[in-house]
């Protein structure tokens, strides 16, 4: 600001590294304090744990029917629900209905991954740029009889149970089925494939999870929770995040145009501070979601009251 003001495209230029940076921010995921999140960090870790320990054998059984090694591990373990899930998923689907003790899960595989498999486990040369597309029903059958162990096995060390797999075509039928199911929570469980035809992800959504009982030493502290009276539980507070300042001569303030540019010293994937009614009271990162900013907590300050 001070000397010759930016053109034009210099502004554009600096928009255009900042919406490309933020494009690559990390996406903080929503938090509906109505329906709080059932299962601690501690009681996900544990069930990621359990699931590895339950992978070896199901691992074994998938490298012989695709008639090449495959290694399995666990990507992410997280609550969520049956419409989350579903949004993103488009045609060709290669998804599985999984009957998870009267309630509905899903078993979701990467279509071109899928038909590179069934190729390979009809005795073929799996292609490495298989195109994606539908499965035949014949197909179908053969990779539930490959990923029905697998499925069985990440449901039982979660202390539910897979009695059944039924192929979901398209996403006609899935809506379908979602229709039937309302938003209940579902567990999804995301499985890392290493394959001789590359690498692919494969996600189980599983109904009628059992969360671990951790032993004392195991669970979060509560050391500095206090109870909440009842009749301030609806009361209202607004919490806001600095996001940064920078200091300029009064002159460059003073000269401020329509279109001028101010950088802030702080990286879009930087630490904030977090305000309760004036109050410091926690520090966050900047994110996104939906397109708009977001920040996922990163640390409390117990020593900040928030009333």
């Amino acid at each position: 600001m001070t000397g010759a003001k930016l053109t034009q495209a210099e502004v554009d230029a600096l928009v255009s590294i900042a919406r490309d940076r933020a494009v690559s921010a990390p996406v903080v995921e929503p938090r509906d304090f109505r329906a709080p999140k059932r299962l601690s960090v501690e009681q996900l870790s544990a069930m990621a744990q359990a699931v590895t320990k339950a992978l070896p054998e199901p691992a074994r059984h998938l490298s012989g029917w695709l008639r090449a090694e495959v290694r399995v591990e666990v990507q992410a373990l997280v609550e969520t629900t049956m419409d989350l899930a579903c949004e993103p998923l488009t045609d060709p689907l290669c998804v599985w209905a999984l009957d998870c003790g009267g309630e509905t899960g899903l078993l979701i595989w990467d279509a071109s991954t899928a038909v590179a498999a069934v190729e390979g486990a009809l005795g073929g040369t799996p292609p490495a740029d298989a195109e994606a597309r539908t499965l035949s029903g014949l197909e179908a059958r053969i990779m539930e009889q490959t990923l029905a162990p697998l499925a069985a096995a990440v449901a039982k060390a979660l202390g539910s149970d897979v009695k059944s797999m039924r192929h979901t075509p398209d996403v006609g039928a899935l809506a379908k089925l979602r229709a039937t199911q309302g938003d209940a929570s579902r567990l999804a469980v995301q499985l890392a494939l290493d394959q001789e035809t590359g690498p692919s992800s494969l996600r189980l959504l599983l109904a009628k999870t059992k969360a671990p009982e951790l032993p004392a030493a195991a669970l979060p502290s509560t050391k500095h929770k206090t109870s909440l009276p009842t009749a301030l539980a609806p009361v209202e507070v607004e919490i806001g995040a600095h996001l940064g300042d920078v200091e300029v001569p009064l002159a460059d303030l003073l000269a401020l145009e329509v279109g001028d540019v101010i950088p802030l010293a702080l990286e879009l994937d930087g630490i904030v501070d977090v305000h309760v009614e004036g109050a410091r009271c926690m520090t966050a990162r900047i994110g996104s979601h939906k397109g708009a900013l977001a920040l996922r907590i990163a640390g409390l300050n117990a020593r900040a009251p928030l009333i």
